[in-house]
Formats: structure tokens, C-alpha cells, sequence
């Protein structure tokens, strides 16, 4: 339904041989090695704004859609690169929205969404930091992400330094 802020995703994971499968309510499975590392997407925006607060992490925000052949290959293989994952796994909060079924249309404009895929990235504190349209290979979106990593590392480098010293 378009006019929920979101329909509640449950994601329920279940282990087949070596294959790790994750469903997602809006019927999205994606398969991965067991062994390899797996991005762990939010079940709604409220939880990842609220872990993302909770935990002083930046968020990644994926908006997809259906019928959408660049959303797909985002998802079988920048998703997929075992080097992102890993770097979203340790130092991201990731929320994958499905633009036609877990949003409604003011929720998209707010966040000026006008093609998918739509990457979004945003500080604990809720500003964008940078912004992705279209197809984002893996590479180029880990190199950004790993930049942001360091950026926020030595801004809190700065700050502890600024900090007075307890009397």
C-alpha cells in the first residue's frame, strides 16, 4: 500500500547446504556462500534511523524497484562484492527501500529520488553525505564508503583533541 510510510519487511534467514538465503516480505531472496560476508539490510526506516543514532554509524540507503535492470545488477553484484559487504557490515547501518511497495510518494520526494536505483548515504546525524543515481559498481561505491570511514575517523580525531581535559 503506496500511502504507508512503509509495510513492515521480516526478514527470516534459513541455511541449505552452504547457501545462506534471506527473504525479505516483499518476496526479494538473495543467496550467498555461508561463509561469505552478507550485508544485513533493516527491516524499516525507523529501525535504521533509530540503529543508526544508537550505534553513531553512518546509513546506506538502497532504493530499488521492481522491473528495473540496473536495481538487479546492483543487487547480484555490487551487493554481492565480499570487500563491500564487509565494509558496510563494520562501519554502516544498510536500509534497502522498495520505492513502489514500502514507501509512499512524499517519502521519495523528500529525498528527491527521480531514478533507480537511488543510493543514499547519510551521517549518524541525519545529513546526506553523498548521493548515487543509477548503476554504482562495487568498487567505486566502496571506495566512497571506505573515504567517508576516514573522513569521520579524523573528524573525531580533531574533536578529542579540541575536548578539554576533566578537571
Amino acid at each position: 500500500m503506496r500511502g504507508r510510510l512503509f509495510l513492515g519487511l521480516l526478514f527470516t534467514s534459513l541455511t541449505v547446504g552452504n547457501t545462506a538465503v534471506l527473504w525479505a516480505a516483499h518476496g526479494d531472496t538473495t543467496k550467498v556462500a555461508a561463509d561469505e560476508p552478507s550485508i544485513v539490510w533493516q527491516a524499516s526506516p525507523e529501525d535504521a534511523w533509530r540503529l543508526m543514532r544508537d550505534e553513531n554509524r553512518p546509513l546506506l540507503l538502497f532504493i530499488t524497484t521492481d522491473g528495473c535492470g540496473y536495481c538487479t545488477q546492483m543487487k547480484k553484484k555490487t551487493y554481492r562484492d565480499a570487500k563491500l559487504a564487509s565494509e558496510v557490515a563494520r562501519s554502516f547501518v544498510a536500509l534497502r527501500i522498495h520505492a513502489e511497495r514500502d514507501v509512499d510518494e512524499a517519502w521519495l520526494e523528500r529525498f528527491e529520488v527521480q531514478v533507480y536505483p537511488t543510493t543514499l548515504i547519510f551521517t549518524p546525524d541525519r545529513v546526506l553525505a553523498d548521493r548515487f543515481n543509477g548503476f554504482v559498481a562495487a568498487e567505486q561505491l566502496h571506495t566512497r564508503l571506505t573515504e567517508l570511514v576516514v573522513e569521520r575517523a579524523k573528524i573525531r580525531e580533531v574533536a578529542q583533541r579540541e575536548e578539554p581535559a576533566p578537571k
